[in-house]
């Protein structure tokens, strides 16, 4: 096909094109250890410094602050993406000679410009590397006897990724088996006002090459850390932001977890039933956005709905045709207690013959225990409680509000918004009230994905 400079520069619009600035290094894992009078954590954080052009960085730290680094990350100012050949060689058959595919063949060098923090840390790295192959810098003793290779040589560790627009790493150059060969000089001027750089040459067997998965723009969570309770029971606080509820609820290590991997943290409790689902279910959901992109995400609002789905709304459905109603049976022991549970009531209900001793000992003391609502029957004129996984006897809420048995498979599904084509399989009843109760409903989840697509796309 002949060339459309027409549809190049359409490719070129659409896809981009890879600028040698998206680029970043890192060196992980290398044998060295340097005295911890010079290279120590705090020096090191101390000494980073940044430019418009480019920042040093430091990751891959072990011990406490007076410890040896061993090992170092770093954003360089120009690097080499290593190339590599194919030897040819002569073939001769019956005719004229010609040219066959031989040995790969590495350039076996990567060249890179480092720049360097004030006390020069990533000089001495460098040089300490070389000292474990022979001599000793800082005295300029010589090693006669040469370091084992295996000893001063960095398998896998140092890594050239090449970045996108929005500075995910999309691919990655491992050289294997790599150590410095060369460490360049350092030129100083009274009338330069430039960094500091450091030429720094690599030798290597071979190199590998593989992609890496961009991380997604976002991602959301639901009833994370077990915090839901947390942040249900403290809306005052968790409006403020208080620390000892957001301790509680494990949110603040997740949010500096998340933090590490360049995501911004957002977090909201959300009734599902203000979106439409049929059932008071209080859920923490919490949305996690790459820093990079810069986009700021905003929860859904609420809606004003003018009248709720109650279980009145929900039993008084008919099954979709051919439909065979499912339903988990109840116990012989828990059907004798519940029949005496009226509409709107709970276990309270129940005479103390028919109670368990657990049950009987909360009876006793209904403050302590808070008065628990066991065996709930919800009244038809109330909005259905949380439908968990478990759908327990015991689950607010699962008993019929007019039949001693459990809500069916489709009555829980309607709960949770699902609508009636959906099917689900599995291999007993339980397992498909499981999985419902599990699931996050789907009415909840479209305006959450709403929320998401009008936020950051």
């Amino acid at each position: 096909m002949a060339f459309d400079i027409n549809q190049f520069s359409g490719e070129m619009a659409k896809n981009g094109i890879a600028k040698t600035s998206d680029f970043e290094v890192e060196v992980t894992g290398t044998p060295v250890s340097v005295g911890s009078g010079t290279v120590s954590i705090s020096n090191v954080l101390d000494g980073l410094i940044s430019t418009a052009a480019s920042a040093v960085g430091l990751g891959g730290l072990v011990g406490g602050a007076n410890d040896v680094a061993q090992s170092l990350s770093f954003r360089i100012d120009t690097v080499q993406f290593p190339g590599r050949s194919i030897a040819n060689i002569d073939y001769i058959d019956y005719g004229a000679p010609y040219k066959v595919g031989g040995k790969t063949n590495y350039t076996n060098t990567v060249v890179f410009t480092a720049i360097c923090s004030p006390n020069l840390i990533e000089r001495e790295f460098f040089l300490a590397w070389q000292d474990l192959i022979g001599g000793d810098h800082r005295t300029g003793t010589p090693n006669f006897d040469l370091g084992f290779y295996d000893e001063y040589i960095c398998k896998r560790g140092f890594q050239i990724f090449q970045l996108d627009p929005n500075g995910n790493r999309t691919r990655v150059i491992k050289l294997v088996d790599s150590y410095p060969v060369n460490i360049g000089d350092i030129s100083y001027s009274w009338a330069a006002t430039d960094v500091v750089r450091l030429p720094v040459t690599m030798t290597y067997r071979y190199f590998e090459e593989e992609d890496v998965p961009v991380p997604p723009f976002n991602f959301t969570a639901e009833n994370v850390l077990s915090a839901a309770n947390t942040v249900r029971n403290l809306p005052a606080q968790i409006k403020g932001r208080s620390r000892a509820a957001l301790d509680r609820a494990g949110l603040p290590r997740f949010e500096i977890e998340m933090e590490k991997c360049g995501y911004k943290t957002q977090f909201q409790l959300l009734n599902a039933s203000d979106f439409g689902v049929p059932s008071n279910r209080y859920r923490v959901f919490i949305v996690c956005v790459l820093k990079k992109i810069k986009k700021n995400f905003y929860f859904p609002v609420p809606q004003i709905l003018k009248q709720k789905i109650t279980v009145g709304d929900i039993i008084s459905k008919p099954l979709p045709n051919n439909e065979i109603e499912e339903v988990w049976d109840l116990s012989e022991a828990t059907l004798k207690s519940v029949k005496f549970i009226k509409e709107g009531g709970s276990w309270k209900d129940i005479p103390d013959k028919y109670l368990s001793k657990a049950h009987k000992k909360i009876r006793k003391n209904i403050v302590r225990y808070r008065s628990p609502n066991f065996y709930r029957r919800f009244s038809r004129k109330e909005i259905m409680g949380t439908i968990t996984a478990t759908s327990s006897h015991e689950n607010s809420g699962i008993i019929h509000p007019l039949k001693n048995r459990r809500y069916s498979v489709r009555e829980i599904a309607r709960f949770q918004s699902f609508p009636d084509s959906f099917k689900f399989y599995g291999n007993s009843i339980s397992f498909k009230y499981k999985m419902i109760g599990n699931a996050v409903p789907p009415k909840l989840a479209y305006h959450i994905g709403k929320a998401i697509k009008k936020s950051i796309f």
